[in-house]
């Protein structure tokens, strides 16, 4: 996902895949480019493992901080699926 403000309104929309040129970086960021898991699970501790996928077969394996979608999303928040 990838948050704007449009109008004063806070959005985010769904993005598929994102380019990162050779040597380049993306940051996964609250009000910018973001993961969001939708499906609940069990998890122990501040974090959650993940295993990112880029073209080429390439994997990057990171620890992800858990935030509740509530607390982060504040009222004036859509999604645009």
């Amino acid at each position: 996902h990838r948050s704007s403000v449009e109008a004063g309104i806070a959005r985010m929309a769904r993005v598929e895949r994102v380019a990162i040129p050779a040597g380049g970086r993306l940051a996964l960021e609250p009000g910018g480019f973001h993961l969001m898991l939708h499906e609940p699970c069990p998890l122990e501790g501040p974090s959650v493992p993940l295993t990112l996928r880029f073209d080429g077969d390439e994997t990057v394996e990171v620890e992800a901080e858990v935030r509740s979608g509530a607390a982060s999303q504040g009222d004036a928040h859509a999604h645009d699926h």
